[in-house]
């Protein structure tokens, strides 16, 4: 078995699907842009590779997630091998990427969406009159759950006396947290119309195996056009939409953190850049002296010639 296959096989073990196809396709590109065996790698070989990516136009955010895949690639060799060195590419240095906030809804926009009335207007093939769409939303932003937990869920999973799911996450951490209201009515309906055990999944398709999470995605993007949003939607949307809602409404990072399943709190701090937005805007539109406004001289009407004194009246 050669690196590339003892490593595919730690992939598949190690990271979920998604992940695992991603970081794959990465070091496959590395190897085909390589003319030289793995054994005789060295920092500049890797710096020429990148090198090579960037001329292909590719977007900085590509270039470090490729770069990510290869550290990881570089680690594992050297777990298992000493003609490796773990920290190949680590002096490699890319541009720092810009910093985007996350996109959010407005509670209003939310309240629109979950609480629209059924359309058939729709021209997405996917039938927007599925129930199962609706409730997935409820679920995404009442729990802030990522898509692909969402899909793995089953119904031991849900405790809808004391209203919590359960989660497992990134790195098979797991995590209890709370269900709202709105969607804990939406899975007893479910629940009462349909035959379930405790290892049935949440969101079956038709061979009763978990849905994939593509046609998950297709649920939440028809569900966002019979509800008229003039944007484009996603699940991941809606999960920012719940922390940035729950940290304006609490200020608790640290509860958002434990909620999103976050292993640092950097990666909750984004959220309250947002909330700082939002508070800038409502100061900025209610502080009578919060902008730079244009001087009021500019707006004094002239000032009337001055009269001479020695003339007479």
């Amino acid at each position: 078995m050669n690196c590339l296959e003892s490593f595919e096989h730690a992939l598949r073990v190690r990271t979920r699907p998604h992940t695992y196809q991603a970081y794959l396709r990465d070091v496959r590109r590395l190897i085909s842009l390589l003319d030289t065996p793995p054994e005789n790698w060295k920092e500049q070989h890797i710096q020429h590779a990148l090198i090579k990516l960037h001329a292909q136009g590719l977007a900085p955010s590509t270039l470090h997630r490729i770069l990510s895949s290869w550290r990881y690639f570089f680690r594992y060799l050297a777990e298992h091998s000493n003609h490796f060195e773990p920290l190949l590419a680590a002096k490699l240095k890319l541009p720092k990427l810009s910093r985007t906030l996350p996109q959010t809804l407005s509670p209003d926009e939310v309240q629109h969406l979950l609480d629209s009335p059924k359309s058939d207007t729709t021209q997405d093939k996917i039938s927007t009159h599925d129930p199962r769409a609706r409730i997935l939303a409820e679920l995404l932003y009442s729990s802030g759950l990522r898509i692909h937990e969402a899909a793995n869920l089953c119904w031991k999973d849900i405790d809808l006396e004391y209203g919590l799911v359960r989660v497992f996450g990134k790195g098979g951490k797991m995590r209890d947290i709370p269900l709202g209201s709105h969607a804990k009515k939406a899975l007893e309906t479910w629940k009462a119309q349909n035959q379930t055990t405790p290892a049935s999944p949440l969101f079956p398709n038709h061979q009763g195996k978990p849905t994939s999470i593509r046609t998950l995605q297709r649920w939440i993007h028809a569900l966002g056009i019979q509800s008229g949003m003039n944007r484009r939607f996603y699940p991941h949307l809606l999960r920012h939409s719940f922390a940035s809602h729950v940290l304006q409404s609490s200020g608790d990072l640290r509860a958002v953190q434990e909620m999103l399943g976050h292993s640092s709190l950097q990666a909750t701090q984004v959220y309250t850049h947002l909330d700082f937005q939002h508070l800038s805007q409502v100061y900025d539109q209610a502080h009578p002296r919060a902008k730079q406004k244009t001087s009021s001289v500019d707006h004094l009407d002239p000032l009337p010639p001055k009269k001479n004194e020695d003339s007479s009246s």
